[in-house]
């Protein structure tokens, strides 16, 4: 029997004792689960996240074709999933290397006719494990992209992320 004649539970340990430790067990897990916070479960919260992108050399064609408030897809193999909208635009000359064949020595000059963009992209993202992650793809800084607006492809490279600002 469960119960027996003196109200024990399997013989060892009163029902009227087992209840009141059971709710003291349950009263100390409510206290410390309202006092420092319940785990929360489920998907993290999307915070703001904000980039700025290095363009590689582009045309002025492609400079034409990307518009500040447009939005920018993240390319992923075949596919693209939202990255952001533009918010800011800015524009430097391209520089080339050039090598001296005679004294080996390299320099750089500027390319009239390609510039280097740097972009501000704002978007949403969430941070697991000190990873951002935008669209389900994790961005980190130094990382080389391909980028697209609704009528150019390019690459860029994240220079800057800043996470809930």
């Amino acid at each position: 029997m469960v119960i027996d004649k003196q109200g024990r539970l399997f013989g060892k340990l009163n029902a009227v004792d087992a209840a009141i430790v059971f709710a003291l067990v349950a009263g100390v897990v409510l206290f410390g689960a309202r006092r420092f916070g319940a785990v929360k479960i489920g998907p993290p919260e999307e915070k703001p996240v904000t980039l700025q992108l290095l363009t590689d050399a582009v045309t002025p064609e492609t400079v034409a074709n990307i518009d500040k408030n447009g939005q920018l897809f993240l390319i992923i193999g075949v596919d693209s999933v939202p990255l952001g909208k533009i918010t800011d635009i800015s524009s430097r000359p391209a520089e080339v290397r050039i090598e001296h064949s005679v004294t080996g020595k390299v320099t750089y000059a500027a390319d009239p006719r390609r510039s280097q963009l740097l972009l501000t992209i704002k978007g949403k993202g969430t941070l697991t494990k000190q990873i951002v992650t935008i669209s389900g793809n994790t961005v980190l800084v130094g990382d080389k992209v391909g980028l697209k607006t609704q009528r150019t492809r390019f690459d860029a490279e994240i220079v800057q992320l800043k996470y809930g600002e």
